[in-house]
């Protein structure tokens, strides 16, 4: 009903990028609830799609020595694949009414992965074969090799099966009637309204406060254009609150030309200036080139005193707007740019003259807007009989007007009200804090939407690592970058805009690791358990728990053995596994084979003392993490985790060596030997003759380590006297960030090693630490590339 209420305003405006009057707020909030299941259920599908693209498909098979057929058949599968993510949206939607949509989506998810973890497989055996070659054992070309024989074999069989499914998924999409996204009407953020701006209670003094500063006279010097920011948190009303000082007579008749463009994230200097050309006069702009669309804009702004309202503006480098503004410095005296966002940042970004903080309406205000938008939804409500809710609504929306017209949009969805207490009960997500995160979330790309709804494998209160965090993300390939980027520093910046969003929230700098911990705050974890629906579960003993693809494990009793009490064959499709307070000293065998498709494991902290060499099993594994374990030794087998990308032995100070195959780990990215001061002392409290120098357990370095000209991180070398272990190693490992210690410089008795080791190239490293023997220790600190909070 409501759609069709909408094509029948919008039909002849539908082609318009921008908007010439503001978006009315109790729409845009309808559309954010009903396309809420869709964010939910496709941010962990859409990074599954993401690697199996066609293009990157072709590349990956390029490497691989398959037969014309086969290599056919395989891009064929992800080519259907991919083009079936265009119904995403449609399907995601429609399962909320259809059950068979709801299956179907399930079956296309299960493909997805299938496919994914089928290509995951090539690209191991493309590993594989590199090592092959490099070690010189035989040909990767040879006949008779039998594991790639029955490698050919099994990718052939699976191939086939995945392409008889895929046919009955692509029928059933035409049966159901299933719209690709490009054929769908959207409401999207520029289309025109004609309906009138939403109603605001308690703004009365803030809208003739802004009102003022948009009227009132330059002063001398100030230039023609001024720059107004209202800043504030999500939900406040700052768009409403713009919406009526846009439509106010006064301002109507102060100005020449006003218009409205709503901008969002989406801040880009040529497609800014294109909808503010297309909202002055509804034309359609064809130049692409930002010079011709700001001489036009130029032309039409000049002499002109204008209003230009930019709705939602994210953006916090100055240069972007510096590049933008300067068409917009050609207006008349007492033009004016009027600016919503919600933080500070960008107001200083845009260089706004004026800023002005928009606060909470308060309880009274926002008991009023429930009660407004109560009786829009519903004229049978009499408003008078809700006086018992009234307290604990006020309560919850905590001055926020978007939680008042969501909190009563809610309750009308249940006609009987014996039920209202419970249901405000568990609505913890209309507290402030929850309310500005699903805000916040709503507008985040859908690659941060899945980096951000992966964290709620924490416990509650968890204080996490921002560094190992990318790691998790890393080992997901939840993380996109381009050509020229490190993934690392691409998983930094989704970090950091997790951060300035206030999804996630500084807690304090370890000194002992020498790093920042974060936590997420309680509602906001609740939250985002909530988001992840099912493919993310932080779980308990005798919790059921499902088919989840990312798991962690937390419990604290004793007895608890999670090798026995708890994975089952169900878990077989577990990408993550992450334990927290289990005391585990062995992994089974049976164990290991349970988590074929694994990813991630962490095991960081039990009392893990041995790994199986079963663990060449998780042939899809890149994330090893194991700090603060009581580990001696690593097995031989872990050579042949050629996906492996980060090797967490943090902590581990019982460490004794590693494994000499890790020389063929072309992936591997981090090796973290890094020991925290408190580990020290506790070494040297087991064992006395131990010294706090810096000495350690592991005696040398495997051979050959330098070999991994890809490595970011290498915590710790220590010198080795056998044949490839010495310093030497570290000739071509000038990728190494964060910090490095060498230890054992004592067994260096040529200056030639020392040279050869090119230390100045390291132009990466933020901290040296160097050490010859028990009293011999130099710590260099490169405080110009150190990068502090």
């Amino acid at each position: 009903m409501f759609m069709n209420c909408f094509k029948s305003e919008t039909k002849d405006h539908h082609s318009l990028m921008c908007l010439r009057d503001p978006p009315p707020f109790h729409l845009l909030l309808f559309f954010f609830q009903s396309t809420m299941a869709y964010i939910v259920q496709t941010a962990f599908l859409e990074a599954i799609f993401h690697s199996i693209l066609p293009a990157t498909v072709k590349l990956l098979l390029d490497e691989l020595r398959l037969t014309e057929e086969l290599k056919k058949e395989l891009e064929s599968l992800t080519t259907d694949v991919s083009i079936l993510q265009a119904y995403l949206r449609d399907a995601d939607q429609k399962q909320q009414t259809y059950e068979v949509v709801r299956l179907w989506l399930s079956k296309l998810q299960d493909i997805a992965y299938d496919a994914n973890d089928l290509l995951d497989e090539c690209e191991f055996e493309g590993q594989r074969e590199k090592v092959i070659r490099l070690a010189w054992l035989r040909s990767s070309l040879s006949v008779i090799n039998p594991k790639r024989s029955m490698f050919i074999h099994d990718i052939s069989g699976r191939v086939t099966s995945l392409k008889v499914k895929m046919e009955d998924i692509k029928k059933q999409r035409l049966d159901f009637g299933l719209q690709p996204e490009q054929e769908r009407l959207h409401i999207t953020s520029n289309q025109s309204s004609s309906l009138e701006p939403p109603i605001i209670l308690g703004r009365d003094d803030d809208k003739r406060r802004i009102i003022d500063l948009l009227l009132r006279p330059n002063v001398a010097g100030e230039s023609n254009t001024s720059v107004l920011c209202i800043v504030g948190i999500g939900g406040l009303g700052k768009t409403a609150l713009a919406q009526h000082v846009y439509n106010d007579d006064h301002v109507k008749q102060s100005f020449t030309l006003k218009t409205w463009v709503h901008v969002s994230q989406d801040f880009k200097e040529e497609k800014l200036t294109k909808d503010i050309l297309e909202s002055i006069d509804g034309s359609s702009q064809t130049s692409a080139s930002l010079n011709n669309l700001q001489i036009d804009l130029l032309n039409k702004l000049s002499g002109m005193k204008y209003l230009i309202v930019l709705d939602e503006v994210w953006i916090e480098d100055w240069r972007q707007w510096y590049k933008f503004k300067i068409p917009l410095l050609q207006g008349a005296v007492g033009s004016k740019i009027l600016v919503t966002a919600r933080n500070i940042e960008v107001a200083k970004a845009i260089g706004a003259s004026t800023i002005y903080p928009l606060k909470p309406i308060g309880e009274q205000g926002c008991w009023s807007l429930f009660c407004y938008y109560m009786a829009q939804q519903n004229p049978c409500i009499d408003v008078n009989d809700l006086g018992d809710f009234s307290g604990v609504i006020a309560q919850k929306c905590d001055g926020l007007p978007s939680a008042a017209a969501d909190l009563a949009f809610r309750l009308c969805q249940e006609p009987d009200r014996s039920r209202w207490s419970s249901i405000l009960k568990i609505e913890n997500l209309q507290n402030s804090t929850s309310s500005r995160a699903d805000l916040s979330y709503q507008l985040l790309p859908s690659r941060l939407k899945q980096c951000f709804a992966f964290c709620s494998l924490f416990p509650d209160g968890f204080e996490f690592d921002k560094e190992e965090l990318i790691n998790l993300w890393m080992a997901q390939n939840f993380i996109q970058c381009t050509d020229d980027q490190r993934m690392e520093d691409a998983g930094s910046e989704y970090f950091d805009f997790l951060e300035r969003r206030s999804l996630f929230k500084y807690s304090r700098f370890d000194r002992k690791s020498n790093r920042p911990k974060y936590i997420i705050h309680s509602s906001i974890h609740y939250f985002a358990r909530s988001v992840s629906k099912g493919e993310c579960i932080n779980a308990k003993p005798g919790q059921k728990i499902g088919k989840p693809r990312h798991l962690s494990f937390t419990c604290h009793e004793a007895g608890t053995d999670l090798t026995r009490d708890f994975l089952s064959d169900q878990l077989r499709g577990v990408y993550t596994l992450v334990v927290f307070g289990i005391s585990l000293a062995v992994l089974p065998d049976d164990f290991i084979r349970k988590l074929e498709n694994l990813r991630a494991l962490d095991l960081s902290n039990t009392i893990l003392q041995k790994l199986p060499n079963s663990i060449n099993y998780l042939k899809h594994l890149r994330c090893l993490q194991l700090r603060g374990t009581k580990i001696r030794r690593l097995p031989d087998a872990i050579g042949e985790l050629y996906l492996l990308q980060t090797l967490g032995l943090g902590n581990c100070y019982m460490l004794e060596k590693l494994p000499k195959g890790i020389k063929y780990l072309q992936k591997l990215r981090h090796i973290d030997l890094h020991w925290d001061d408190d580990s020290m002392l506790m070494m040297a409290q087991e064992d006395i003759s131990w010294s706090l120098m810096g000495r350690h357990s592991l005696k040398y370095m495997p051979p050959e380590i330098g070999l991994l000209i890809e490595m970011q991180t290498l915590t710790r070398f220590v010198v080795g006297e056998k044949s490839g272990c010495g310093v030497e190693e570290l000739e071509n490992l000038n990728q190494l960030h964060g910090e490095l210690l060498i230890s054992n410089l004592h067994l260096v008795k040529r200056s030639a090693e020392a040279t050869k080791a090119k230390l100045k190239a390291k132009k990466h490293l933020q901290c040296l630490e160097l050490h010859w023997d028990a009293i011999g220790k130099e710590t260099l600190n490169f405080s110009n590339n150190s990068k502090k909070r």
